[in-house]
């Protein structure tokens, strides 16, 4: 649905709610006038309000989560994204003296990246993946034979020499017949834990204990923000021989997968400086089609309850 047919569409169902004035009142309790940056304001809340609901157990008293459910993938496809983080050069911030300081994804306006705002509403999955350095690279090697030959990526072995002879092997598999041996090349070494979300709470409950560190396979997260604004930052805190090991030529990618922060909605450009969430110009909602009606229908429901609010007194009794 394109911002013109909400802006229609909006108006067809506030209007279907007005009843007709009374004798000497000007117009119905029911009707509601409002301007394009007012409907893109109802707009934008709906969706917030329908995307935030998906992960509240209040609203979801039988705890389906969003993605139990075909529905549920779907609305939320276009939101779904990765992201492989990499350690932040400056570590000051970092409270556990194992911990390592991640910066989450910044939202991205007209874009230019923000500074202070983090685009993410809500991690899915999350790893974190340990990577070590080449091992070895690819080579053809025989026995007795001084050199090693190659790398060699190709299927046959068309490049590889006899010994003592200009001539060259034509299938790898002459190759072999004549004692040569293929060392296939091994890349990074890597490790891969899994992250278990702490609170802080539970952060002082596990150092508490005799062995106060994530078992093998895990690495513990805990949330931070800057000093200013919602610049939020993941500190992962890995078992400290991962931690030893990350001071030396090992690096850590922290990767994950998450829910974007959605675009408002904003039905025209808007003038005299007025913006939502930063926004100014005309946005389209990023959100599936599929839920376009559910944010439609949620917004005028807010409309018709803020009208409520401010509703034309009564008539009086003389």
């Amino acid at each position: 649905m394109k911002c013109n047919e909400f802006s229609d569409m909006f108006d067809t169902l506030l209007n279907s709610y007005a009843s007709q004035a009374i004798f000497g009142e000007g117009a119905s309790k029911s009707e509601v006038v409002l301007d394009e940056y007012e409907k893109s304001v109802l707009l934008t809340q709906a969706q917030d309000i329908i995307v935030k609901s998906y992960f509240e157990r209040t609203s979801n008293p039988q705890g389906t989560g969003f993605d139990d459910t075909i529905r549920r993938q779907v609305d939320f496809s276009s939101l779904i994204t990765t992201a492989d983080l990499v350690k932040k050069d400056n570590q000051s911030t970092v409270f556990d003296d194992r911990g390592i300081i991640y910066q989450l994804p910044r939202k991205v306006i007209d874009s230019v990246v923000q500074a202070d705002s983090t685009d993410v509403l809500f991690i899915l999955n999350e790893k974190m993946i340990v990577n070590y350095g080449i091992v070895s690279a690819a080579y053809w090697y025989r026995e007795g034979e001084s050199n090693e030959v190659g790398p060699h990526t190709d299927a046959f072995a068309a490049t590889l020499p006899h010994t003592g002879s200009a001539e060259a092997y034509t299938t790898t598999k002459e190759a072999e017949e004549a004692g040569w041996h293929w060392v296939a090349a091994r890349g990074a070494d890597k490790k891969e834990y899994v992250i278990v979300p702490l609170n802080y709470k539970e952060y002082d409950r596990e150092m508490s204990k005799a062995y106060a560190q994530p078992f093998k396979k895990q690495a513990w997260r805990l949330f931070q923000n800057q000093e200013t604004g919602f610049d939020v930052q993941s500190e992962l805190i890995p078992i400290q021989n991962i931690s030893d090991e990350l001071d030396g030529s090992a690096n850590a990618i922290y990767r994950i997968r998450y829910v974007k922060r959605p675009d408002p909605i904003v039905l025209v450009d808007l003038p005299n400086g007025l913006s939502i969430d930063g926004f100014t110009t005309k946005t389209e909602c990023t959100l599936n089609p599929i839920v376009h009606m559910d944010i439609l229908n949620k917004a005028v429901e807010i409309a018709l309850s803020t009208r409520g609010r401010v509703a034309a007194p009564s008539r009086s009794n003389d």
